[in-house]
């Protein structure tokens, strides 16, 4: 049994990792909905899904890993270790509670590099289009809702007024950007 506890402890440390790599690594949101970012064939929801599923799964085995070592355990609690482990625990978490050095700078240049890597998409035209239905999007740009469904028809896309501009995107195979697109581009006659 402490076998089996074991190596699942190590694979789910390995996917909670490697996800968790992923999204430090992954353009926020709004900018990974839009554009429909992908890594490995996943989405950033994916990737969501697994660090958290894996996260709970970790977690799960931690537990009965401690159950079935718990004697040694007791004994490191009596050494002095435990007390510089908890003494690098609690600062790390002050550290980052109070957005201090060298945690702060840390963070800083993980959004630094998050930002380099969005910066190379598109951004939406408003906070969170891809989450609007098709008429109040319209609606917000300016664009005839009859216009930006004649567009959409005329490319072969397949919408109505009430559908998110997200759903819209995935029952046809595009991204909410490319949806955005054909309906701001111009009219062809």
């Amino acid at each position: 049994m402490r076998r089996f506890i074991s190596l699942n402890l190590f694979f789910s440390l390995i996917l909670l990792s490697l996800s968790g790599i992923v999204l430090f690594f992954a353009p926020h949101g709004r900018i990974a909905h839009w554009v429909g970012w992908k890594f490995l064939f996943l989405s950033k929801e994916d990737w969501e899904n697994l660090h958290t599923v894996f996260g709970f799964l970790f977690l799960t085995f931690a537990v009965f890993h401690i159950v079935f070592n718990f004697k040694a355990l007791k004994k490191y609690f009596s050494t002095k270790e435990v007390w510089f482990s908890l003494g690098i625990t609690v600062l790390v978490l002050l550290l980052t509670i109070f957005k201090l050095p060298p945690v702060s700078q840390f963070l800083i240049f993980r959004d630094k590099l998050v930002q380099s890597i969005e910066n190379r998409y598109p951004k939406p035209p408003i906070p969170h289009a891809e989450l609007m239905m098709l008429k109040t999007l319209c609606k917000k740009l300016g664009i005839p809702l009859d216009v930006a469904l004649r567009k959409l028809k005329t490319r072969g896309v397949k919408a109505t007024p009430n559908q998110k501009l997200l759903k819209i995107a995935e029952e046809n195979n595009l991204t909410p950007e490319e949806v955005y697109r054909i309906i701001s581009s111009p009219l062809n006659r």
